[in-house]
């Protein structure tokens, strides 16, 4: 199978299936489910920050080898058989992503007190694989003096801390399990009114989109993210528009350059109008309705996309 990864690997259409196989098993990297044979990181580099939180090298070593397992598994390779290069960078690019995702979910979490109760992290703690002894027992001795040091050093990050970010983060979703959804309709609503408009400059090649010659640029919006394919005209990854709409106006730079089909293009936000109160007043209601039947791990990343809108989000790393 891994052949037939290999040749189809640059196909936009590949990459979409990838994105729903990893975003149901990695939104959660199941810190709580490690091992003492897991491998690690050391260091301290910032790989990106999520609104002034930061995330560490470490945590983005620990988050992207087990990413890389559950591709592996998925693809079934030959055993020892590296990944083939454009699935290795969708690796990079799904765990840091979804690394900013559970930062957004865990600021959010704190702001509005779920965090974890000490029964609740107590129970995480013995229920965790690093803290059972050979016949899966719960042996707190060899946790605090054996698995704690280890984790510490060898990852150079508190493993409870981690355990309570876990914790945090399947408290909020748990609300998207319930019907009881109004709460978080109207800021899906704000996104999905959002209008904007774009100067779009298209170039034939990389070099003259770099340099910004040669090109041909249009306006275009207002639109919504569902009419997104008038910006660009071609399928482009997720992760290309997601930068595209977290674009900010007043900061006056174009987004990089953006290859779609044979044609590269600069996108620069001109404008953002947002929907007004009178318009949720008018369609609030019929517009709950409508969230509170949807599938709840549906709704949850809907949401999780509007929050990302306007989240200040740096990333230092190569995707």
């Amino acid at each position: 199978m891994l052949d037939i990864i290999r040749k189809k690997s640059a196909d936009w259409g590949v990459k979409v299936i990838f994105g729903i196989i990893i975003i149901v098993f990695v939104f959660f990297f199941g810190y709580s489910r490690m091992s003492q044979r897991d491998k690690g990181a050391r260091g301290g580099t910032v790989v990106a920050r999520v609104n002034g939180e930061i995330i560490t090298r470490p945590k983005f070593q620990l988050a992207y080898d087990n990413t890389y397992k559950m591709y592996q598994n998925i693809f079934k390779g030959k055993e020892g058989e590296p990944l083939p290069e454009g699935i290795q960078k969708s690796v990079t690019a799904t765990t840091i992503n979804q690394l900013i995702q559970q930062s957004i979910v865990d600021q959010l979490g704190n702001k509005i007190g779920v965090g974890p109760t000490d029964m609740e992290l107590a129970e995480a703690i013995k229920n965790s694989p690093a803290a059972k002894d050979e016949n899966g027992q719960f042996d707190p001795y060899m946790y605090k003096r054996r698995f704690l040091p280890y984790f510490s050093q060898k990852y150079n990050m508190d493993y409870e801390n981690l355990l309570k970010e876990e914790i945090i983060i399947q408290n909020v979703q748990s609300v998207f399990k319930t019907e009881e959804k109004a709460p978080f309709a109207k800021p899906l609503f704000d996104m999905s009114n959002t209008k904007w408009t774009f100067d779009v400059t298209e170039f034939d090649n990389e070099d003259l989109a770099k340099a910004g010659k040669q090109g041909k640029t249009k306006k275009v919006g207002p639109v919504s993210i569902s009419e997104r394919s008038q910006i660009i005209p071609s399928d482009i990854d997720v992760e290309v528009w997601d930068k595209i709409f977290t674009l900010r106006t007043e900061k006056g730079a174009p987004a990089a350059p953006v290859q779609a089909g044979e044609k590269w293009y600069v996108v620069r936000p001109l404008k953002i109008d947002l929907p007004q109160e009178a318009q949720w007043q008018k369609d609030g209601e019929t517009f709950q309705k409508t969230v509170a039947t949807q599938n709840g791990q549906e709704f949850f990343q809907l949401w999780i996309s509007s929050l990302m809108k306007d989240a200040k989000i740096h990333r230092y790393i190569e995707e």
